[in-house]
């Protein structure tokens, strides 16, 4: 028997083995060994590998992006073996995956809009937030944003279903002023003046439909002509009107309903409920009243034409070539109106307004102006009339006057009305008070000398007050 001696002389290569090397079809031979094919190029740390096979540079290092993003490398439109780094916001995030990635508040039910609000998300302008928006039929206050003119943001719509609320007023005898934010909205004061700007006739609406009278006595509310509106009960929302601030005069209609409010505000509601107010003008039709007109003309119902009393003597006109406003202008005022308003009037008077009965003249002021400054040298302040929109002047004893003592200049400044006032001239002083009065005076007559001793009691000479400065109807101060 012969026994072979076996040597091992080394290794055979893995290579060798896989030539041949039978595998199942499903598998290959590596390195000796049947395995499952790898269908991707391994490549070093910060390279991937592209559609050839190659390892490129990965383009997600130290690439930047939110943190609340991922970034991923995408092979570009022209060329697949080329990768590109896209910011891609995680889940629940939505945003550019770069400079913001913000919650997805709508589509994860974490808004906070009320009932009867839709919420949607804005555009990168707005960091990719959300809005609130009352859905058809609801309308409601509250933005999350000042511009987007949103609703329902921390407070539920309300049911409006009006058909028309959307449509633009076609009677040219109204004119409805929307804000469209924050910034745009007008008190009520305010507001009263862009209407009136508009001409003859035009101030803010006045309810005058056929229904139940107001709860509330007379004295509360009065329309711009100082009459008693028509106020629906059923109309009041809950809890109005209240009156528990001072300044809670004015009536505002919101949804259909009424309520009173502040005066001087432009806004309503709080922080994340706020709204800017609007204003709906009305082109009234002329009222005619008895009485004398001069300079105004007869369908300005803001002016007021002159009443003779009995036993008084009937004042006359200027006209023409006797009275002129030589200079006007407007400006924006900062505190509770648009504008302030003033001019300069030049009067004309004849050569018996200097004789020993000297002469009158009365400028009657628009109804609701509750402010203005009159200034003069060459007249004298008299008499001060229905809440002191009526002011009457005397010629003086003295004259002042250097060059033409028959024209005189007044000047009236920090008006809260556009219109021009009335003019009236007497040719003698007239110093009897009751012949200024109205029938039904809201306030007693202001005498020069009464002022003077209240706000300036060291002045000896009233001829000397050349300024006499209103607010609110009240005098403020005058000046010498």
């Amino acid at each position: 028997m012969w026994i072979l001696p076996v040597l091992f002389v080394g290794k055979i290569a893995a290579e060798s083995v896989c030539d041949w090397k039978k595998c199942h079809r499903n598998r290959v031979c590596e390195r000796g060994r049947c395995r499952r094919p790898t269908a991707r190029t391994v490549c070093d740390l910060g390279y991937i590998p592209n559609a050839a096979g190659d390892c490129v540079v990965n383009p997600c290092i130290g690439h930047a992006c939110h943190n609340n993003a991922n970034c991923n490398a995408l092979p570009k439109e022209d060329n697949e073996n080329e990768y590109e780094a896209v910011c891609q916001c995680k889940d629940g995030y939505i945003g550019d995956g770069t400079m913001s990635c913000t919650s997805d508040f709508c589509g994860l039910g974490r808004h906070k809009c009320g009932a009867f609000a839709e919420c949607k998300t804005l555009d990168a302008l707005y960091d990719y937030d959300y809005e609130c928006y009352c859905i058809d039929g609801y309308v409601g206050f509250g933005s999350r944003h000042r511009d987007t003119g949103g609703s329902g943001f921390r407070r539920d719509c309300m049911p409006f279903p009006c058909d028309a609320k959307n449509t633009p007023p076609t009677d040219p005898d109204y004119e409805i002023y929307l804000p469209t934010n924050l910034n745009d909205g007008f008190n009520w004061y305010s507001a009263q003046q862009m209407c009136q700007e508009k001409g003859i006739g035009w101030d803010l609406a006045v309810i005058e439909t056929e229904a139940e009278e107001v709860s509330k006595s007379s004295d509360d509310f009065e329309d711009v002509f100082g009459d008693r509106p028509v106020v629906i009960n059923d109309k009041w929302a809950t809890g109005e009107p209240n009156l528990t601030e001072e300044k809670a005069a004015c009536v505002r209609m919101r949804v259909g309903q009424f309520s009173d409010g502040n005066c001087r505000a432009s806004r309503y509601g709080s922080k994340h409920t706020i709204a800017s107010m609007g204003y709906v003008c009305e082109r009234h039709a002329a009222k005619p009243a008895p009485g004398i007109r001069c300079e105004t003309k007869n369908d300005n119902d803001r002016v007021e034409p002159f009443e003779t009393k009995a036993g008084c003597p009937a004042p006359s006109c200027f006209g023409g070539s006797g009275f002129q406003i030589v200079d006007a202008w407007r400006k924006r005022d900062q505190g509770t109106y648009a504008f302030n308003y003033g001019f300069t009037a030049a009067f004309f008077l004849g050569t018996d307004a200097h004789d020993a009965d000297g002469a009158s003249i009365m400028m009657r002021f628009a109804r609701g102006n509750r402010q203005h400054n009159i200034q003069t040298w060459n007249l004298k302040f008299w008499g001060f009339y229905n809440e002191n929109r009526d002011v009457l002047f005397h010629t003086k004893y003295w004259s002042t006057d250097r060059l033409d003592r028959r024209s005189v200049i007044v000047t009236v400044e920090n008006l809260n009305t556009p219109d021009y006032p009335e003019v009236f001239f007497w040719k003698n002083r007239i110093t009897r008070h009751r012949c200024f009065m109205p029938e039904f005076a809201r306030s007693r007559p202001q005498s020069l000398e009464n002022i003077a001793r209240h706000l300036k009691p060291e002045l000896e000479d009233l001829e000397e007050i050349r300024q006499v400065s209103f607010r609110n109807g009240r005098f403020r101060k005058i000046k010498t």
